[in-house]
């Protein structure tokens, strides 16, 4: 049996709390310049429109833990999470994330009908096209539910503006992007427990291990092109746009490294840099923002 305190960090657990946390930030950064300062933190639309990102990013994220719990016991790298290692009962899951994905929408329509129908777009692709559908049937299930991904960065502009623009288009098109680059070059290295579980990630699906690692790290190369779009559709500084363009040339860097040598070792190379990509292109675009 597990005690109060154990079933209390196993719900905080099935969040996710970092990738809630990287969510909330580019949604965070983009209502910031959005706004034109810092002092975003006390504009209320934002404030409340950033309460339904985290929100909802989390329970989306402790829904999929219910949904997962049978595949979450196959593969290694997850049966030790909260609720397929028994810390915590799948039902107990649901209902934290059917509370929370509730709050996020409340809030959500207490800024605006547009930000509501970004949260609702997010939670449908996240739980039922990603998690429900496309994760176990199709080889382009991250491409298609990681659009939720890009969700919370046009939410904070949203918050602030009212409307989009292509400027915050492209920087969601740019965490969309990036998400299935980092999953990828992430799922090499745990091809058998993917396999394992039937799961059919991308790199799974190819012939070779060698031809797989080669169209992740083709796939890697595009990321670059989208911070230069941005900043010519009008946003960030000159500091962004060299801090984004050596970020997106030490990515193709790493990509071509990964298509001349297909090797597991280079396809962690990819997958660790990814990890900090996206949070300091991000700082970057905010830097100028920050005196004020």
């Amino acid at each position: 049996m597990y005690g109060v305190k154990a079933k209390l960090k196993g719900v905080i657990k099935i969040t996710k709390p970092a990738v809630v946390t990287l969510l909330a930030f580019t949604a965070i950064a983009s209502a910031i310049v959005a706004y034109g300062s810092i002092t975003v933190f006390f504009y209320m639309p934002f404030v409340l429109a950033l309460i339904s990102v985290v929100t909802g990013a989390a329970g989306a994220e402790a829904v999929t833990a219910y949904t997962d719990r049978d595949i979450d016991r196959i593969m290694e790298r997850t049966n030790k999470r909260p609720v397929p290692s028994g810390t915590i009962s799948g039902v107990t899951a649901l209902i934290v994330g059917l509370v929370l994905i509730s709050t996020s929408i409340i809030f959500a329509v207490a800024v605006s009908l547009l930000v509501t129908v970004l949260i609702l777009i997010a939670l449908v692709d996240n739980i039922v096209v990603y998690s429900l559908w496309l994760k176990r049937s199709s080889r382009w299930n991250i491409v298609l539910g990681g659009i939720c991904g890009g969700i919370p960065v046009l939410m904070g502009w949203a918050s602030v503006t009212g409307s989009l623009s292509w400027a915050s288009l492209f920087l969601a098109m740019l965490v969309i992007v990036w998400i299935p680059i980092h999953i990828w070059s992430f799922s090499i290295e745990y091809m058998e427990d993917y396999r394992k579980a039937s799961i059919p990630m991308f790199p799974l699906t190819i012939k070779t291990v060698k031809k797989s690692m080669v169209c992740v790290g083709m796939a890697g190369m595009v990321i670059a092109i989208f911070p230069i779009l941005a900043y010519f559709a009008g946003i960030g500084s000159y500091l962004f746009l060299a801090i984004s363009t050596l970020m997106g040339l030490i990515t193709i860097a790493l990509s071509i490294s990964l298509i001349m040598k297909p090797a597991k070792k280079n396809a962690k190379h990819l997958f660790i840099f990814s990890n900090i990509y996206l949070f300091i292109v991000f700082v970057a675009l905010i830097i100028p923002f920050l005196r004020y």
